[in-house]
């Protein structure tokens, strides 16, 4: 025959029950804090793959969350800029008209496509390999830089490094938009700087050699 608990018993098992609960309550608000304080580190599009994801998962060294949503406004016909491929850092853009660039001319070329960036971001404009490497052509003011508050079309200032003629056809893609962070400054005058060993050595100071 099993002895019934006592009513001290009770009273045991039902304080033992509250302090789980307790620390329970307790472990629970510690998550959040950790996690909010870790969220609050991140940048913008980071949070919100943890929040999508419920907590998001890091693989091969990088973080996979929710991708950044750009705002995107398209003229003349022009596409969305997009990834060539997974992973990719930069969004291709192209050219709305087809181009006669001559010698070592710069022209202005219309994309079709304004951007409206996060505050905190800032995008570049770089070259693409391809068009670089084999036909010389490349934004002359490369990275090219577009504020947040920028709401007009991105215009490349395209240059051709050649000594011929170079031929661009309408859509084709002739740089890439690169979306980063950045920090705001406020800049605090000092009279002087922190020691290091290079102090103020600057172009050519680490030598010419290379190092093998």
């Amino acid at each position: 025959m099993t002895a019934r608990p006592t009513s001290m018993a009770w009273e045991k098992l039902a304080y033992a029950r509250s302090e789980v609960r307790d620390l329970k309550a307790l472990v629970a608000d510690l998550v959040k804090y950790c996690v909010g304080k870790t969220l609050r580190g991140m940048p913008a599009q980071r949070r919100r793959g943890v929040r999508a994801s419920g907590g998001g998962a890091v693989r091969g060294g990088a973080w996979e969350g929710e991708a950044m949503r750009l705002k995107v406004k398209l003229t003349d016909g022009a596409p969305l800029p997009r990834h060539a491929k997974p992973g990719d850092a930069g969004l291709d853009l192209t050219t709305r008209e087809e181009l006669n660039v001559r010698p070592h001319e710069t022209v202005m070329v219309h994309t079709g496509v304004a951007v409206e960036l996060p505050r905190g971001y800032y995008a570049a404009v770089v070259p693409r390999s391809g068009i670089a490497s084999k036909r010389g052509l490349a934004p002359i003011n490369s990275p090219g830089t577009i504020d947040s508050d920028y709401r007009g079309e991105v215009l490349v200032p395209l240059h051709n490094y050649t000594d011929v003629v170079q031929h661009v056809d309408a859509g084709e893609r002739i740089c890439q938009l690169i979306v980063q962070r950045h920090e705001t400054c406020e800049c605090v005058e000092v009279d002087e700087l922190g020691e290091t060993d290079r102090g103020e050595g600057g172009f050519g100071s680490t030598g010419v050699c290379s190092i093998m």
